[in-house]
């Protein structure tokens, strides 16, 4: 099902001819002439439904339908003293869908403050159903309102599921030789997913929350599914096998366009473990990028992978194989340092420490609280490093 959204603003209406009538031309040369591009874009994509948006004193005279109508001059005063109520409009709809059929004209706040604007969203998500499809015009409202239809756009997308398609805006200001030209803004759309998924990532180290965006600007299907299952195994430390999957794939993002052009740099950013020249550097630098967004338990273990990937290259043993990863690692435990990391995991992992040793006591106060942990884990760190290079 797809739902049209369009804000209706405030205009001055001619007493003679009424609103100013535009030509909108649409990108594909199609010309539609109207006072109101939302019954251009009615006439242009037959949407199952509209949901006209607007306030007391916007333009609601401006729907065409019969003028002889008994509700047409209790519409022009009101619209005039700027009165419009939800009741007026609900009498007007049966003439409004006769000329528009699907309509649905919605009373909303003027969004003069925060109370105002979130009722707006609520009001919105209410009568958008589940999964729909929305295309959003925002053309004629307020010049708040584009921003409060970017974040609608959003809103809709996390509570409702919707899927926004489209953002469009006839640009009365751009009229030239009688023409207005109708301007598609989904790259706006295109490019907030960019900021949530960097954010999504962020928050959770799980970059295959790039993969449908990647695709979108020209990635192969194939090649996506590769990096979502890179992300999994990164996740649950299998450096080695994510790392082959990941090195290659630098090079496919690096050539693509779209939004993916803009923000590919701060992709590269966070994929840069995969580019570090050991084993020993790549899960340094995924502790650390744990730790930053306070995953402690897997900037714990990556700590203490890159403490024994060390230990392999001092002892000439190949970090990339069970059994001498496990020699390393015994190699490990007379180290303080690694003992105190050890017990620090166990206890992330399993809640407690055995025994009521003074090794026990320690790790228990440094997992007392997350600074604690944090500087904890910089100081055996530092500790770490400056036993390797001793």
């Amino acid at each position: 099902m797809t739902t049209l959204i369009s804000f209706l603003g405030k205009n001055r209406r001619d007493p003679v001819h009424g609103y100013q009538r535009a030509s909108y031309e649409f990108p594909d040369g199609a010309q539609v002439k109207t006072a109101f591009f939302g019954a251009a874009l009615v006439q242009r994509l037959k949407p199952d439904r509209t949901l006209l948006l607007g306030t007391a004193g916007s333009m609601w005279d401006a729907l065409d339908f019969d003028p002889d109508a008994p509700e047409w001059a209790e519409l022009v005063d009101a619209t005039e003293q700027a009165s419009v109520d939800q009741g007026l409009l609900d009498r007007v709809s049966l003439r409004a869908r006769e000329a528009m059929p699907g309509a649905e004209l919605v009373l909303i706040p003027y969004g003069r403050d925060e109370a105002a604007q979130m009722d707006l969203l609520a009001n919105l998500a209410a009568r958008v159903g589940q999964g729909e499809q929305v295309v959003l015009d925002i053309t004629h409202g307020f010049r708040h309102l584009p921003l409060l239809a970017l974040v609608a756009a959003r809103y809709l997308s996390h509570v409702r599921q919707a899927v926004v398609t489209d953002i469009y805006y006839g640009a009365l200001e751009m009229t030239a030789n009688g023409v207005t030209p109708v301007l598609k803004l989904d790259g706006l759309l295109r490019m907030l997913d960019w900021v949530e998924a960097l954010a999504a990532h962020d928050a959770s180290g799980n970059y295959g929350v790039f993969a449908p965006l990647l695709v979108r600007d020209g990635l192969k299907p194939e090649a996506a599914s590769r990096l979502e299952s890179a992300a999994y195994l990164e996740r649950v430390t299998n450096v080695s096998d994510a790392r082959a999957i990941v090195t290659p794939l630098l090079d496919d993002i690096a050539r693509l366009g779209g939004p993916t052009g803009l923000f590919k740099e701060q992709l590269a950013q966070r994929l840069a473990w995969a580019r570090k020249p050991d084993r020993e550097s790549r899960e340094l630098a995924l502790h650390l990028a744990y730790l930053a967004r306070k995953d402690f338990l897997r900037a714990t273990i990556y700590l203490q992978e890159s403490a024994i990937s060390a230990a392999c290259s001092r002892l000439k043993l190949d970090p990339g194989a069970h059994g001498q990863r496990e020699e390393a690692r015994e190699s490990m435990k007379a180290n303080p340092g690694f003992r105190s990391l050890s017990d620090i995991r166990n206890m992330l992992a399993h809640g407690t420490v055995g025994g009521d040793s003074g090794r026990s006591r320690s790790a228990v106060a440094a997992t007392a609280s997350a600074g604690a942990l944090a500087a904890k884990l910089a100081e055996l760190r530092v500790l770490l490093e400056a036993q390797r290079k001793g």
